[in-house]
C-alpha cells in the first residue's frame, strides 16, 4: 500500500504538468510558421472562401464562434477572410505571402490529440460522398432503407441542466429516441423509408459520411442528405475490432472493414450495430453536399473540425500527407500535401483539437483516398489581427 501511494505522489505532479499550459489553440509566432506553400489550384481556394463568406454574411455580425477558449466575431471571421483574398491576389511570391500575412494576422496551432502526458499530433482523416445504386421501394437485393426524420423525433431541453437531447415522444411521455440495434431489430422506422439499398454496409457508411448520391433505376442521380440524427453517441466500429483483436489499431481503414465484414457475415448486424448513432435523410438539391453551415462544400478544400473548439466557416493553413494509388488500385506511397482550407462542416466522430476530417469529393477515386486517410498533420488558423496584437 505504502509502495502505491508513493508511486501515485510521484506522478499525480506530472499529470498536473500534463494538464497545464495546453489550450487547444496557441498562438505561434512569425518566426515558427511553417512555409505557407498551397498544392491545389487558386480557383477552389476562391470558392471554398466564397461558400464561407456567404455564411458569415447571413449571420449577425457581432455572432460568437470558438477559438479556443475564448470567442471571436462572424464579422472578424468574414474580415479575415476578405483581407485573406487581397493579399494572396497581390502576393507576388510566398515569401511576400508569408510575410503580408504575418503582418495581418495572427495564426494559431492547434494542440493535437490529448494523451497521457501531453499531446498527439493531429489526425487527420478524410470523408466523401458515396454514389450508390439505390431504389424508391424494395425490390431485391434493394431491400436496406435508408430513413426520413420520424414525426415521433423530438428536441426537449433539461430544465436543470440546460441540455438539449433528442427524444421519441409516445402519447403524453418522452424518453430517449431509441439506439440503433432498437430501430433495426424492432423495425421502429417503419413507414418512413426514403430510399433502398443493396447493401447493409453501404448504407452504413453513408450513415457515416452524412450525404450521398443514388442512382436510381432510370439511370437518374439523386442527392441525399443529413436530416438529423438520434442523438446517441457515435461509436467506432473500427475501434471495436481493433479492441477485439480483429484488426490492428495502425490498419483499421475502412477497405479493411469492409473486408472484415464480407469475410465474417455472421458477425456484420453486431459490429454495424455497435454504433449507436443513427442518421435519417432527406432529397437535397443537385451539386456538392452541403456541411453543416449549410453552404456546399468544396473537394480537398472543405474540412470537418470540432466546432467548439474551431470557428464555423474560419480559414486554416494545413499540412499532412495524401495516399498515392497505382492505376491497379494498390496504395503505392504517401506524399506531403500543404494547402489553406475552411472549417465547413463538423461530425460526429471529429471532437477536440486534434481532429481533422478532410473531404475528398464523390467518385472512385475520392473513397478510395477517404479510406485509408489517417494521417498526422498541422494545423494552423489564421484571424485578423485584432486591436493590441
Amino acid at each position: 500500500m505504502r509502495n502505491r501511494r508513493l508511486a501515485l505522489l510521484l506522478i499525480l505532479p506530472l499529470l498536473l504538468l500534463a494538464g497545464c499550459g495546453l489550450e487547444p489553440l496557441r498562438r505561434v509566432a512569425p518566426e515558427d510558421l511553417p512555409v505557407l506553400t498551397d498544392d491545389l489550384a487558386t480557383d477552389s481556394l476562391e470558392a471554398a472562401i466564397a461558400e464561407s463568406l456567404r455564411y458569415l454574411d447571413s449571420q449577425p455580425p457581432e455572432k460568437s464562434f470558438a477559438l479556443g477558449r475564448e470567442t471571436t466575431s462572424a464579422a472578424r471571421l468574414a474580415a479575415s477572410l476578405r483581407l485573406f483574398l487581397e493579399i494572396r491576389r497581390s502576393a507576388t511570391d510566398e515569401t511576400e505571402l508569408r510575410r503580408l500575412l504575418a503582418e495581418r494576422f495572427t495564426f494559431y496551432k492547434a494542440a493535437g490529440r490529448s494523451a497521457f502526458l501531453g499531446r498527439k499530433p493531429l489526425l487527420v482523416t478524410g470523408y466523401y460522398e458515396p454514389v450508390l445504386e439505390g431504389r424508391l421501394s424494395p425490390e431485391p437485393p434493394f431491400v436496406h432503407p435508408l430513413y426520413a426524420l420520424p414525426g415521433d423525433l423530438e428536441k426537449e431541453t433539461d430544465p436543470a441542466s440546460g441540455e438539449t437531447r433528442t427524444v421519441r415522444r409516445i402519447g403524453g411521455r418522452t424518453e430517449p429516441y431509441p439506439s440503433r440495434a432498437e430501430i433495426e431489430n424492432n423495425n421502429l422506422l417503419a413507414g418512413s423509408e426514403l430510399v433502398y439499398l443493396a447493401d447493409p454496409v453501404d448504407a452504413f457508411v453513408l450513415h457515416v459520411q452524412g450525404s450521398g448520391k443514388i442512382r436510381l433505376a432510370d439511370g437518374s442521380l439523386r442527392s441525399i442528405g443529413f436530416a438529423g440524427k438520434n442523438g446517441r453517441p457515435y461509436r467506432s466500429i473500427g475501434r471495436l475490432l481493433a479492441d477485439e483483436g480483429k484488426i490492428p489499431l495502425a490498419e483499421v481503414t475502412m477497405p479493411r472493414i469492409r473486408h472484415y465484414l464480407d469475410e465474417h457475415p455472421e458477425e456484420r448486424q453486431r459490429i454495424l450495430q455497435h454504433n449507436q448513432s443513427f442518421i435519417f435523410f432527406a432529397w437535397k438539391k443537385p451539386g456538392n453536399p452541403a456541411g453543416n453551415l449549410g453552404r456546399p462544400l468544396t473537394p480537398l478544400r472543405s474540412a470537418a473540425v470540432d466546432q467548439t473548439v474551431f470557428p464555423a466557416a474560419g480559414l486554416a493553413f494545413l499540412q499532412s500527407r495524401r495516399p498515392v494509388f497505382s492505376p491497379q488500385g494498390e496504395l503505392e506511397s504517401w506524399q506531403p500535401i500543404s494547402r489553406f482550407v475552411l472549417l465547413q462542416d463538423t461530425g460526429s466522430a471529429i471532437k477536440g483539437a486534434g481532429r481533422l476530417d478532410l473531404f475528398w469529393g464523390n467518385g472512385p477515386e475520392a473513397e478510395q483516398a477517404a479510406g485509408v486517410m489517417k494521417e498526422q498533420g498541422s494545423l494552423y488558423l489564421l484571424l485578423l489581427k485584432a486591436d493590441g496584437d
